[in-house]
C-alpha cells in the first residue's frame, strides 16, 4: 500500500523499481535523551566530535589529518570498524596521541547527551542519505560541518544549515578554523541546524507522520 522512505535520497531507486506510492518519513530520532545546545561558548581547547562507524564510506582519516593545523583542537571520535586500528595508528604518526580520542562505543542515549558538551560536530559521509548521527546533531542545534557527497548531492544537506566541505584535510581544516573565530557564525550555524531538523524531523511530528500513514492505510483497507 505504501513504501515509507527514511530520506529523499530514495526516491529515485523507489521510483526505478516502480513504486508509485511513496511517503518520505524520517527516522524518529531518540526523543527522550536528544538535548538542545543552549551554550555556544568555545571550550579550552575547542572540542570537535564525530559519530559513525568507520569504514570506507564514513572514514574521518582527513577530519583527523586537519588537526595537524589546528593547534588547539580536540577531537573525540565515537564508532568502531575495519578501519579503527588504522585510524588510532593515523593519529601517532601525526603527532595527535592525547589530542584524538578513540571511543569504540557508546549507548545512543549517551551520544545524544554528549553531543551538546561539544563544539562542533563534523563527519565524512559517502552514503546517499542523511546519516542519523548528523541528524541527532543537527536536531541538537551543533554547528554541523559535513563533506560534500561525490555524485549526487544529499538533498537535506543542501542549504545554509550546514558547512560544506571537500573531503581534505585543508578543507575541514579551514571550515573549522572558520567556525573557531567567529562566534556570531559559529552560533548562527547551530542555529539553523536545528531550525531545519525541527522542520524536518522533529521527534513528536516524525512519529505523528508515521500515525497518520498507518491510519491512512488501515482505511483504505477497511480496518479501523
Amino acid at each position: 500500500d505504501r513504501v515509507i522512505a527514511v530520506y529523499k535520497s530514495q526516491f529515485a531507486y523507489l521510483q526505478r523499481m516502480g513504486v508509485r506510492r511513496i511517503e518520505l518519513g524520517y527516522n524518529v530520532i531518540n526523543p527522550q535523551f536528544i538535548q538542545r545546545k543552549q551554550d555556544y561558548r568555545l571550550h579550552q581547547p575547542v572540542r570537535i566530535v564525530s559519530v559513525g562507524r568507520n569504514f570506507a564510506a564514513k572514514n574521518p582519516q582527513e577530519l583527523i589529518r586537519s588537526l595537524a593545523s589546528l593547534p588547539n583542537v580536540e577531537l573525540t571520535l565515537i564508532g568502531d570498524g575495519p578501519l579503527q586500528p588504522r585510524l588510532e595508528q593515523l593519529a601517532v604518526d601525526l603527532g595527535l596521541v592525547g589530542r584524538v580520542h578513540f571511543i569504540h562505543a557508546m549507548p545512543n542515549d549517551e551520544v545524544c547527551k554528549f553531543l551538546v558538551s561539544q563544539d562542533i560536530f563534523a563527519i565524512h559521509v559517502e552514503n546517499e542519505g542523511i546519516s542519523k548521527t548528523a541528524m541527532e546533531a543537527m536536531l541538537s542545534g551543533m554547528p554541523t560541518v559535513i563533506n560534500r557527497r561525490v555524485g549526487t548531492p544529499v538533498p537535506e544537506l543542501q542549504g545554509d544549515h550546514v558547512r560544506l566541505v571537500e573531503n581534505s584535510a585543508e578543507s575541514y581544516a579551514e571550515a573549522i578554523q572558520e567556525l573557531i573565530e567567529d562566534d556570531d557564525r559559529r552560533a548562527a550555524l547551530g542555529q539553523r541546524a536545528y531550525d531545519y531538523a525541527q522542520a524536518h524531523w522533529a521527534p513528536e511530528t516524525t512519529e505523528a507522520r508515521y500515525v497518520e500513514i498507518y491510519q491512512q492505510v488501515l482505511a483504505e483497507t477497511g480496518h479501523d
